[in-house]
């Protein structure tokens, strides 16, 4: 089972005291507070959302939790490209031809080791691509 690590976490709530600090003691329009304000409470319902979310890889599928719900459901048959993106190589994308089912970040806790567990759990799926960045970089994790 996997979570988003605690530095990330951290990391959010650095920024949101950044944001309050300039909606406290920064003077300027009361558009650009309403702005802020309304920025750092996206930033405080995500880092709720990533607090409780789990990741499991199961035997045929990859489940996404928050607390005891299920979130995601993505079936290892459904993938079909195991890819990085084009600006950020530590992003690992789960795609099939329409749309990203998943993007794997650094802000999941050994998400190297999620990623190898994914290709040796996928070894099955012959219709699946993996990039050779991806094998190169994790499979030995």
């Amino acid at each position: 089972m996997y979570k988003y690590s605690k530095k990330a976490l951290i990391t959010d709530l650095l920024f949101l005291l950044v944001l309050l600090y300039l909606i406290v003691f920064v003077d300027v329009d009361i558009i650009y507070k309403v702005v802020l304000v309304a920025v750092a409470a996206m930033i405080v319902r995500d880092n709720l959302k990533e607090m409780q979310a789990t990741f499991e890889l199961a035997g045929d599928k990859m489940i996404v939790r928050r607390k005891d719900k299920v979130v995601r459901e993505i079936k290892y048959k459904d993938m079909k490209y195991l890819t990085i993106t084009r600006k950020n190589k530590k992003w690992v994308v789960i795609a099939d031809d329409d749309k990203i089912l998943f993007t794997i970040k650094p802000k999941i806790e050994s998400y190297e080791k999620m990623v190898s567990d994914l290709i040796r759990l996928n070894q099955s799926n012959k219709k699946m691509e993996v990039h050779d960045y991806i094998k190169r970089t994790y499979k030995d994790q």
